[in-house]
C-alpha cells in the first residue's frame, strides 16, 4: 500500500484547448488524489479513481483499482 502513484489522462483530440480535470477516488477513505493526479493508496481494498473533464462534465472515464499490501 505505501508509496505515491501518479495517474495521467489522455485528452482527444489532441487538438483540444482545455485539458483540465477533475480527479476523483472513492471510498474517500481508502485513497487520496491530488488535484494533479497523484494517487496515495491509505489501506488496502477496492477503489474507484474518476478524471472528469472540467470543460465538459459529461466526459468522464473511471477505472477500478486493488490495492494490496499493508501499511508499515
Amino acid at each position: 500500500v505505501p508509496g505515491l502513484y501518479a495517474l495521467n489522462a489522455e485528452i482527444l483530440p489532441i487538438q483540444a484547448t482545455n485539458k483540465q480535470v477533475l480527479w476523483q477516488v472513492y471510498p474517500l477513505d481508502m485513497a487520496t488524489i491530488s488535484g494533479d493526479g497523484i494517487l496515495k493508496p491509505l489501506r488496502a481494498g477496492v477503489i474507484t479513481v474518476t478524471a472528469v473533464l472540467l470543460e465538459n462534465q459529461i466526459v468522464s472515464k473511471s477505472v477500478i483499482f486493488t490495492i494490496t499490501g499493508s501499511l508499515i
